[in-house]
C-alpha cells in the first residue's frame, strides 16, 4: 500500500469525524477529534492511565510553565492530544503552557485510549516585588537552611531561581535550600519570571564547640512558663537551636526555649545545635502558691538606707515570676523589682512593696522611714567605762546624716538612762547588726553589770548573747567575769533556760563560785534586758522583738 497516500485517507477521514480505518494487517488507529497538529498516527498500545506533573499551578501573566504527562504502562502510545478550557486565560501546546491573562483554565491531557488527566490555572498578575523571610542570615559551617519567599496578594511566579556570589562560602539550590562551605560572607538573590529580585546577605561562621543555658536549674510553679536562653562562643554560629524535655507531662518546651510546666515534679530541657552540641537545664515543677506572703510584713528604715526583702510562699509552692512595685517614689526607690525587691529610703514617709505571682497572687509590705531620734554616739571609751552616764553625748547624726565612729562602723544609737541603768539599741550598718546594751551601775555593791546581746538582721535565727560584772574600781573589760551564750531567737521565750560558758575574755583564775554567780546574775539580766529593749524599740521605732525575729515573746 502507498504510505503517503493512506495518510492522506486518515486526514481526510478526521476531517469528516471518521472514527477509525481498518487496514490490512497494520492495527487499529484511534482518530481523536482535535486541530493539534501535534498528533501523528502510530501503531498503539492502549494506554490504562496518564498523569500529569502538576495538579494545580500558578503563574503570573505571561509567565509559561510546561507539564509533562505520564503513562501507563510506560510503552503506551505517546500521541496526546492537550486542549484549554479557556484559551483567553491560558493556551497549551505540547504541554506548554502560556499564561494570557488573569482567570482560570483547566488544561486537560487525552490518550488515544481516551484517558485524561487534567491540571488547574490559576493566572495571576506578575508581581511588583519579591521578599524573602529573611534579609540576613548568620550559619555555621556545613549548617543548611531554606529561604522562603513571598509575592504580594493576587500575584504569581512559578518560576524562581537562586543564586550564589560566592560559591566557595555557600551554594543555594533551585529551591532556596543554602549549605555553608567554609566561614565568610556572601549574598544570596531571587529572581522571578519577570525579573524581580530580593537579596539575603548570609555570614558563614565556625561551628560552635559548645552551647550553655542562662539557668543551669530552675523551679517553676504548674501553669508557670520560662525562657531559656542560649549562648554559643564568640565568632560561632548556629542557627538551628533545638529545645527537648525530657518528659513533656511534666513541663514543655518551644523550639524558641519557653519552657511551660505542666504537672509536679522534675524534668530535663535540653538544647542541641546543628552539630550535635548540647546544654541540659534541671526543671523542678512544685504547686502554683496559694497565697505569697513577706517576713517582716513591715520595714524600718532611716533616710539612706537600703533593703532587700523577698516573696515567702507554702511549702511545696512556688511562682519564679515575682514582679515588685512600689507605692510611692517619693519615700523610697525601687533598685531591683525581678525575683527579689530592693529599695533605697529618700525620706521619711511610708510607702509600700507589692508583690504578684504569675497567677496573680499578691502580697504587700509596710515601709517606713522614719526620722532618727536620740541618737548618740557610743565611743570606745563609753564601752570601757561602762555604766557611767555621759555628760554630753556627742550626735553621731543630723538631719539623717552619718559620721564614722573610731572602730569603722556605721552605728545609730538609742539611749536610755534612769537610775543607774543604761539602754542602749544600736544599729550597726556595715554588717547589718542589731547590737543591744543594758548597764547596771549598782553603786551599793561596787558593781557594773553589763548584758549585751547581738542579732544579725539577715539571719536572725541565732542570737549572741554576754554577761559580765565589773568591779567599780577597775572597770577594765579584760578584767571582768563573762558568760557567754547563744539562743534561737524565734523559739526564745521569758523562761527559756540557757546554758551559760565562760569567756576566754574572762577573768583568769575564776573560781567556781564565782562563775556560778555570774551565770545566775547573767539568767535575771537577760530577762530585764530583753524586756527593756522592747520597751525602748517600742518607743522610738515604733516596732517590737517580734518583728525582728522574737516570734514567741511576749
Amino acid at each position: 500500500m502507498n504510505f503517503a497516500k493512506t495518510k492522506s485517507l486518515i486526514r481526510k477521514a478526521a476531517v469528516f469525524g471518521v472514527a477509525a480505518l481498518v487496514l490490512g494487517g497494520v492495527g487499529a488507529f484511534v482518530l481523536p477529534q482535535t486541530n493539534d497538529t501535534s498528533i501523528t498516527a502510530e501503531a498503539a498500545v492502549a494506554a490504562k492511565s496518564v498523569k500529569l506533573s502538576k495538579t494545580s499551578l500558578s503563574l503570573g501573566k505571561n509567565e509559561t510553565f510546561t507539564l509533562t504527562a505520564s503513562l501507563s504502562p510506560s510503552n503506551a502510545s505517546k500521541t496526546l492530544r492537550w486542549s484549554t478550557s479557556n484559551s483567553k486565560v491560558a493556551t497549551v501546546s505540547k504541554g506548554k503552557i502560556k499564561a494570557k491573562s488573569v482567570g482560570k483554565a483547566i488544561i486537560t491531557v487525552k490518550t488515544l485510549s481516551g484517558k485524561t488527566a487534567k491540571c488547574k490555572v490559576t493566572v495571576k498578575n506578575p508581581p511588583s516585588k519579591l521578599g524573602l523571610n529573611k534579609s540576613s542570615l548568620t550559619l555555621g559551617v556545613k549548617e543548611t537552611y531554606t529561604l522562603k519567599k513571598s509575592l504580594p496578594s493576587k500575584t504569581a511566579s512559578n518560576k524562581m531561581s537562586f543564586s550564589s556570589s560566592n560559591k566557595k562560602v555557600a551554594t543555594v539550590t533551585a529551591s532556596g535550600k543554602i549549605t555553608a562551605k567554609k566561614t565568610g560572607t556572601l549574598t544570596i538573590t531571587a529572581k522571578t519570571y519577570n525579573g524581580k529580585t530580593a537579596k539575603c546577605k548570609v555570614t558563614v561562621k565556625k561551628a560552635p564547640s559548645k552551647v550553655t543555658l542562662n539557668k543551669t536549674s530552675i523551679t517553676l510553679g504548674v501553669k508557670e512558663t520560662f525562657t531559656l536562653k542560649h549562648t554559643l562562643p564568640s565568632a560561632t554560629a548556629s542557627n538551628k537551636i533545638f529545645y527537648t524535655s525530657s518528659d513533656g507531662k511534666i513541663a514543655t518546651v518551644n523550639a524558641g526555649g519557653k519552657v511551660t510546666a505542666k504537672k509536679k515534679g522534675t524534668v530535663t530541657i535540653t538544647v542541641k545545635t546543628y552539630n550535635g552540641k548540647t546544654a541540659k537545664c534541671k526543671v523542678t515543677v512544685k504547686a502554683a502558691p496559694t497565697k505569697v506572703s513577706f517576713s517582716p510584713k513591715t520595714v524600718y528604715l532611716y533616710p539612706g538606707q537600703t533593703k532587700t526583702i523577698n516573696a515567702v510562699f507554702k511549702t511545696g509552692q512556688y511562682s519564679q515570676k515575682r514582679i515588685y512595685a512600689n507605692f510611692n517614689d517619693s519615700v523610697i526607690k525601687m533598685t531591683k523589682s525581678s525575683g527579689s525587691a530592693t529599695f533605697k529610703a529618700l525620706k521619711v514617709g511610708i510607702s509600700y512593696i507589692t508583690v504578684r505571682t504569675y497567677n496573680n497572687k499578691t502580697a504587700q509590705c509596710k515601709v517606713v522611714v522614719r526620722k532618727y531620734n536620740n541618737v548618740v554616739k557610743l565611743t570606745e571609751k563609753m564601752l570601757a567605762t561602762i555604766g557611767t552616764k555621759p555628760k554630753n553625748p556627742t550626735l553621731l547624726t543630723k538631719n539623717g546624716k552619718t559620721t564614722k565612729t573610731t572602730t569603722g562602723s556605721y552605728l545609730d544609737v538609742l539611749m536610755l538612762e534612769d537610775s543607774g541603768l543604761i539602754t542602749s539599741i544600736a544599729y550597726n550598718r556595715s554588717t547589718d547588726k542589731l547590737e543591744m546594751i543594758y548597764m547596771n551601775n549598782d553603786t551599793k555593791n561596787k558593781k557594773i553589770y553589763v548584758m549585751a546581746m547581738q542579732l544579725d538582721l539577715n539571719n536572725s535565727n541565732t542570737a549572741k548573747v554576754a554577761f559580765g560584772r565589773v568591779s567599780n574600781s577597775d572597770r577594765a573589760l579584760d578584767s571582768a567575769i563573762i558568760v557567754r551564750s547563744d539562743f534561737n531567737v524565734k523559739e526564745y521565750t521569758s523562761s527559756t533556760k540557757l546554758t551559760y560558758r565562760l569567756s576566754d575574755r574572762g577573768k583568769k583564775n575564776v573560781t567556781k563560785s564565782e562563775k556560778a554567780l555570774t551565770t545566775t546574775y547573767a539568767k535575771t539580766y537577760l530577762s530585764k534586758a530583753i524586756k527593756t529593749w522592747n520597751q525602748l524599740l517600742q518607743k522610738n521605732y515604733g516596732m517590737n522583738l517580734k518583728q525582728i525575729g522574737f516570734a514567741k515573746y511576749s
